[in-house]
């Protein structure tokens, strides 16, 4: 399939969740959580999507011929460009059971290998000894796995397993306290330096912070030695009126890049909004709802071929601001659009 027929193929199997609007955030789906919508009033749902179209590229034409490489390294590992998906989880609640939580992720992870990327798991509402991920992982050879902020045993207990099935990294989600675990069992908690000190020293290998929206927590991921943060809101889905990651990366990445991986998620929807983010500062840009409906309408290869039009569009991109690597994207390659 290409990717409208990925498209066609995950709207009809998605019917009744999600109409697969090329205008996305749409009415119909804005503040339905359980779904695919945000929370709230969906403000920060909105909001992720509508500060990208803000930006502009400053297109330059006239220059020597060339193509883009997009390749770079990340937690020891050089993948094909700068774009991987964003840890997802609760797929069986958010999705009435559409695909299993087990399909969803063979499909995940098998799909960035193919695609040259890395796959990256998140963490259901499981309990531990049902707690897939790591088995997964380990059939795959690479993977990255985040866990919720769950009690620091149950974590602990979750990177043992990730570490026996040889994750390429971790990473601790700290924006999941606002998911419904925490108010349907309280199964999830506020994480403190002495929480996050312990879980850093657990696992020697890459490890990042998810959730992050202030460049104190980003100042405390890098005095604990975390090697990365993901700039993120959680996508608008569960708390509303939050900063869009766009509107805080840039001041994160003034005083942090090149001393912490930056990556960022949120509203991105194409591989020109991949080349923002990096323009504004990120390292890498996680995509969730369109890696989402890749798995849906055709599994690993549908992931695939989300993947490849990202890139695609990431290139194009890259040509006309005349950027022959992923270093060479910076703010000068972009401009706010008053006229917006």
């Amino acid at each position: 399939m290409d990717y409208e027929q990925v498209i066609i193929k995950a709207r009809e199997k998605l019917e009744g969740i999600c109409k697969l609007h090329r205008i996305c955030p749409c009415e119909d789906c804005i503040a339905v959580v359980p779904g695919l919508g945000g929370v709230g009033r969906a403000i920060s749902f909105k909001k992720n999507s509508s500060e990208l179209a803000k930006y502009t590229l400053k297109t330059t034409l006239i220059k020597a011929n060339f193509f883009p490489d997009t390749t770079i390294d990340i937690f020891n590992k050089k993948i094909q460009f700068p774009i991987l998906p964003a840890p997802m989880s609760g797929i069986n609640t958010n999705l009435n059971g559409r695909i299993s939580e087990e399909d969803f992720i063979k499909a995940i992870l098998n799909g960035s290998k193919s695609a040259k990327t890395l796959g990256i798991c998140g963490d259901s509402n499981d309990t531990t000894s049902d707690y897939i991920a790591p088995l997964i992982i380990k059939q795959n050879g690479e993977g990255i796995g985040v866990c919720k902020p769950r009690t620091n045993e149950e974590i602990l207990e979750r990177i043992k397993l990730l570490k026996k099935a040889k994750a390429t990294a971790i990473g601790i989600d700290l924006d999941g306290i606002g998911g419904t675990m925490l108010f349907k069992n309280g199964k999830v908690s506020l994480k403190s330096i002495k929480d996050l000190k312990k879980i850093r020293s657990s696992f020697k290998g890459p490890m990042f912070l998810k959730g992050i929206l202030s460049k104190k927590d980003v100042e405390i991921a890098h005095r604990l030695g975390f090697d990365g943060i993901v700039i993120s809101n959680h996508g608008g889905r569960v708390v509303d009126y939050a900063k869009a990651p766009s509107k805080v990366l840039p001041e994160i990445a003034k005083k942090y890049k090149g001393k912490i991986k930056i990556l960022v998620d949120g509203g991105v929807k194409s591989g020109y909004d991949v080349f923002i983010l990096l323009a504004l500062g990120a390292d890498a840009v996680l995509i969730g709802r369109s890696i989402l409906y890749g798995a849906i309408g055709n599994g690993e290869e549908g992931v695939k071929t989300v993947f490849e039009k990202f890139a695609s569009e990431l290139k194009k991109a890259m040509v006309f601001t005349g950027c022959k690597t992923i270093k060479e994207i910076n703010q000068n390659k972009i401009e706010k659009d008053d006229d917006f």
